[in-house]
């Protein structure tokens, strides 16, 4: 009872309380050496899944951190407190996952602040099938009971409507009925690179990661400084796809075809922006 009246005073959440008991003894920790920025509903979490499998890959306390857009006032010894001790005589990385990221205003300037030779990498789904995925867990989630068409005409005003309740409000907001938003690759990845070199972006293709992971993560691994190590392609784990499949041909037709020619435009600005030097891994 005391305890979840301390929560409510202070603002946290079950996993922020530990994460502030472990702030009480500051020990030595990893630094996330590499991110994982997007694309929301492009295959992170079988990425996630991938890389922390490998021993030298360590797991922060949580898959998604926000710390880089909803959370970033708390400081940074409040985002140190997610990763792992750094133990002696153990070589390991971490890494953030948080596909939160890419779509944020605020996020390029703060990283590379903080991690200016960060390396960063970015799952690639075709932008519709994305979309209509967002749409489909926002169904499911119970945030959303608009269609899908209706829900792309008002996005820009619901958004907006968030904003005004609050920063964290339309941050959330984005993330989950922004689908839209979190769409248009070329648009965020412009802000993107006018932080980061070509050469700290890593593009990993869902479909890739899907057919062949081990082959993937391999170069993965490679991009964020790790030796290629001996993975058993027969292993269960590497069986699972990162998704099932196309979405169906009338799932399509719902969206609305000026967004479709907005989304498809954005793509083809977004493939030239990434093969300008960028690395590109199909």
């Amino acid at each position: 009872m005391l305890k979840n009246k301390v929560r409510q005073l202070l603002g946290y959440s079950g996993y922020e309380s530990i994460l502030w008991h472990r702030s009480l003894i500051p020990l030595p920790r990893l630094q996330p050496s590499f991110f994982v920025v997007g694309a929301q509903k492009g295959g992170t979490s079988a990425l996630y899944r991938f890389l922390t499998s490998c021993p030298d890959v360590a797991p922060a306390y949580k898959k998604e951190l926000f710390f880089f857009d909803q959370s970033f006032q708390r400081g940074l010894k409040y985002y140190r407190n997610f990763f792992p001790l750094a133990c002696s005589g153990e070589t390991q990385i971490v890494g953030d996952f948080s596909p939160s990221y890419f779509p944020s205003e605020v996020v390029p300037q703060r990283l590379a602040k903080v991690f200016p030779n960060a390396k960063i990498i970015f799952m690639v789904r075709p932008p519709l099938e994305r979309l209509l995925s967002h749409y489909a867990m926002a169904k499911g989630n119970g945030w959303e009971s608009l269609s899908l068409p209706e829900a792309l005409e008002r996005e820009l005003e619901r958004l907006a409507k968030a904003k005004l309740a609050g920063e964290r409000e339309g941050l959330e907001a984005v993330n989950r009925i922004g689908y839209l938003e979190h769409s248009l690759y070329g648009k965020h990845l412009t802000r993107w690179l006018q932080e980061f070199s070509h050469e700290q972006f890593l593009f990993v293709d869902n479909e890739s990661l899907s057919s062949s992971p081990v082959n993937q993560i391999q170069k993965v691994r490679e991009f964020i400084g790790l030796e290629a190590i001996e993975l058993d392609e027969t292993d269960l784990l590497w069986k699972k796809r990162v998704f099932a499949g196309e979405t169906p041909k009338e799932a399509h037709e719902s969206i609305p075809e000026s967004i479709s020619r907005q989304i498809e435009g954005d793509f083809d600005r977004f493939e030239r922006l990434r093969r300008e030097g960028v690395n590109v891994e199909t």
